[in-house]
């Protein structure tokens, strides 16, 4: 990887991070928790969707 795309990268989970801690504050650790996942779930579900398509 460039040096570019090193600090990208680095750059972008600084900013996840901060966003995380910033979600956390926000509405607690734990429905932070549950709300990843059940969007976990979601996403899940409809990349199933996907594949049944792709299959038909």
């Amino acid at each position: 990887m460039t040096e570019e795309g090193q600090k990208l990268l680095l750059t972008a989970k600084k900013e996840q991070t901060q966003l995380t801690d910033t979600y956390k504050k926000l509405v607690g650790e734990k429905i932070f928790a549950f709300a990843v996942d059940v969007l976990h779930q979601i996403i899940t579900y409809h990349e199933s969707l996907d594949q049944a398509e792709d299959e038909e």
